[in-house]
């Protein structure tokens, strides 16, 4: 079985509707609690209009650093993965190349810290960046690829090559240089 992956907008809608839940409780829910709390109604004025904005505008610039970093670095990339050949094909710039599964050398999952939660049961509160996630993938050659989930959601899924690695970031931006050791799940949770 086939399955091409190319560059979606699913993160995007996702990022929108959390942007609506942020701004509903901000203009819906804080009028409702100030009246309960304190009996008067909520009064905006520009004063709060203006923080408000400038809340969610906050709450927005990573997550478009991240969204840009991740589109230039995928805009022309496509891959296919052949569960049946055991295939990885990667399409970047028009320039197609195939690989072998057993060709990678290096397979790690880089993601934002708020899905470490499901390991150490952290309680980190989610963001708009938690979202955010890349693979990537170094074979035998030398090549290397950065495929993010704006090419497909790779976040919930169990992972498409054997010993996966993950790394966990507070803001997972695709690093080139990044030396840091990848750990592997399954070893955490024999430990467990």
């Amino acid at each position: 079985m086939k399955e091409h992956f190319k560059i979606h907008n699913k993160l995007i809608r996702k990022i929108a509707l959390d942007n609506l839940r942020v701004f509903g409780v901000i203009i819906i829910f804080l009028p409702i609690y100030y009246k309960w709390r304190n009996g008067t109604d909520f009064i905006y004025n520009e004063i709060w209009l203006w923080m408000f904005l400038g809340f969610i505008a906050l709450l927005n610039i990573p997550v478009l650093i991240m969204y840009l970093n991740y589109y230039f670095e995928n805009k022309n990339t496509i891959f296919t993965l052949d569960n049946e050949k055991e295939k990885i094909i990667i399409t970047h710039c028009g320039i197609k190349k195939a690989y072998l599964k057993s060709e990678i050398k290096k397979s790690i999952y880089h993601l934002g810290i708020y899905y470490k939660n499901a390991l150490d049961r952290g309680s980190r509160m989610p963001m708009l960046i938690s979202d955010f996630g890349y693979w990537e993938l170094e074979f035998e050659n030398g090549d290397r690829y950065y495929l993010t989930n704006i090419l497909h959601d790779f976040i919930h899924d169990t992972p498409k090559v054997a010993n996966t690695k993950y790394r966990f970031r507070f803001y997972p931006y695709i690093k080139r240089n990044d030396s840091k050791q990848a750990i592997d799940l399954d070893k955490i949770k024999v430990k467990n």
